[in-house]
Parts: C-alpha cells; sequence; structure tokens
C-alpha cells in the first residue's frame, strides 16, 4: 500500500521544499537516502495505516483544549506566559489513545513574532508516546520541534506515537507494552511549557494547528499487534489570546513574568547590590519595579514591603 505523509522537520531545505510526499512502504529498509525526518514520519506512518489498512473509519474523537492561566490577560513585556495541552478520549468507541500530534504556532498578525519554546518534559501517562518507548520527531523529540527563523519560531510536531507493531524498534519504539485507555477518562495532560511576552505592545494569538490523533481499535499482547483507526480531533480551546502592554508595571515582579513569587528574589537582590547590572540582566523590565514601598527609591527600606508582597500579594 503507499503512505502519504508529511515531513516531520523541517531543517532540511529539500523535505520543506517536497512537501507532502508520496512513498511505498513495504516495511524493508530504505535503500535510497533520506532525510531522517522522512524516514521517521513514514514509519510513524506506517504504523498507523499498515496495521490498520482495513479499517480507515474515524473511531472515536478526542477533545483537545489549549490552557493558559494568562489567556485573555493583558501583560507587561516579559511576562512568564505557562501553556498546557489537554485531551479526554471519548469511551465506549475505542480503546485509547495511540497517537497525537500537535503544532503550536503563531498567527502571523501578531504585533511581533517570537520564539515558542519546546515543552517541559514528557508527562508520566505520555512516556510511551516518546522516544526511546514509542515514536517521536527525532529533531526535538515528544517537547515539539523548533520551526522558522530564530526570534520567529514556532513548535511542530508535540507528542507522539506508541508501538503498536508488536515488534520493538532498535532505536525508538522499543517498547511492545502498549497502555491501554490513555486518555480515558480523562482528561489527561498532552504537553505543558511556557514563553516569555514579547516586547511590543499589542494583541496576541497562538493556536494548535494540524492536530492529528489516532486510537486503538483493540489493545493486544506482542506479538500479535494491536490495530488502531483515525480518530476525530475535536479543539474546543484551541487557540490562546493575549494582549502586551509595555506601560505595566507591577511592583515586586522583577523577573517580569506577570506575577511576584520565589524567582523573584535574586533579581529582587541584584535591583538592591547593582542597580547598573540589572537593565541588562532583564532588558524587558523596568528598575523602578523594586521600589516596592513606593517612596521613589530603592533601597533596604523595599526588603520588608518585598517580603509582605512575596506573601501576601503586591496592591
Amino acid at each position: 500500500m503507499h503512505v502519504c505523509f508529511k515531513p516531520m522537520l523541517d531543517q532540511n531545505q529539500k523535505c520543506r521544499d517536497r512537501g507532502w510526499d508520496k512513498r511505498l512502504f513495504s516495511g524493508e529498509p530504505e535503500t535510497e537516502k533520506l532525510c531522517m525526518s522522512r524516514r521517521i514520519a513514514a514509519v510513524i506512518a506506517a504504523i498507523y495505516l499498515l496495521i490498520a489498512a482495513d479499517s480507515l473509519r474515524a473511531n472515536g474523537f478526542v477533545t483537545i483544549r489549549l490552557i493558559s492561566p494568562q489567556a485573555n490577560a493583558t501583560l507587561a513585556p516579559g511576562s512568564q506566559i505557562d501553556w498546557r495541552i489537554e485531551a479526554e478520549v471519548s469511551e465506549g468507541d475505542n480503546a485509547g489513545l495511540a497517537l497525537i500530534l500537535v503544532d503550536l504556532v503563531q498567527s502571523a498578525g501578531n504585533p511581533q513574532l517570537f520564539d515558542l519554546a519546546p515543552a517541559v518534559g514528557v508527562p508520566s501517562s505520555m512516556v510511551k508516546f516518546a522516544a526511546p518507548s514509542g515514536f517521536a520527531n527525532p529533531g526535538g523529540g515528544y517537547a515539539g520541534t523548533l520551526d522558522g527563523e530564530p526570534g520567529a519560531r514556532n513548535l511542530r510536531q508535540i507528542g507522539g506515537a506508541q508501538n503498536g507493531f508488536g515488534q520493538a524498534g532498535a532505536i525508538m519504539g522499543q517498547s511492545v507494552d502498549v497502555d491501554a485507555e490513555v486518555g480515558q477518562p480523562g482528561p489527561i495532560t498532552i504537553a505543558e511549557g511556557s514563553f516569555s511576552a514579547p516586547g511590543t505592545s499589542g494583541s496576541y494569538a497562538v493556536s494548535m494547528e494540524n492536530i492529528v490523533v489516532n486510537t486503538f481499535d483493540a489493545v493486544n499482547t506482542a506479538p500479535a499487534a494491536s490495530p488502531v483507526s483515525p480518530a476525530a480531533a475535536l479543539p474546543v480551546v484551541s487557540t490562546l489570546f493575549f494582549t502586551v502592554d509595555d506601560t505595566i508595571q507591577l511592583r515586586g515582579d522583577l523577573n517580569c513574568d506577570g506575577v511576584v513569587d520565589g524567582r523573584d528574589v535574586a533579581p529582587f537582590s541584584l535591583a538592591l547590590v547593582d542597580a547598573a547590572s540589572y537593565p541588562g540582566t532583564y532588558p524587558f523590565c523596568q528598575l523602578s519595579q523594586a521600589d516596592v514601598n513606593n517612596d521613589l527609591s530603592i533601597d533596604t527600606n523595599d526588603i520588608s514591603d518585598f517580603v509582605a508582597c512575596l506573601l501576601t500579594g503586591c496592591p
């Protein structure tokens, strides 16, 4: 059978230029030289098409949400924006999540483009979707692969796939012990991370795109394969909106992540003992944010008010 797949990495310009590619997958080693992204993409596509060749129907649905405590908030430049992708798999019509891939992409209409950082770690419920147990993009792994020019990079193919082949791979897909009922009941965390709000004021949007989800028809004991089918992706909340306002100053927020907490202790100390170095270390912040007691001076008199901000919040 023929398998259509999209390159998983854009690091190789030749892969990018070719876009979608159609290639016969026989299960035999490739003899021609392929870029790594297409090779791995072919393997993953083959797993979830060859073992379900007789069943390409939609197999349940997966509800997906992009969640952030900073959603719809107005933030100072440099504020930390946390995000989390959650998924919930329908029950009674499948045996749980087999594959999930999600792009995180900033709007081309944003006032300023910036870098989206890869996700942090792999959630415990998704370990078998990440290499070496499962299959993931070799460029960035389960956490996603940075794509684009520095300063304007999006995050491609967050996630991965369990090995439903029933046979272990040498580098990826080393585990043949498939986890059933992943995402049932949900929601479960697929990935989470953070990025810094850019320096230009205005309204911003970051969205999930190119969502691919497969679910197991049944989970079998290796060496038997566990057949899968594509599932319907339902992105209930697919876009994170936020606004940047470069006139906002939060007293005590010395690392400019939008909150006053223990992470502000080191920059507050720097502002007190070496004010000249502070702007270079925290370029999006204002030194005046260290004037916690609002007496127009930055000195030891601010310490007690800073501690109060840590414990009860700054007014």
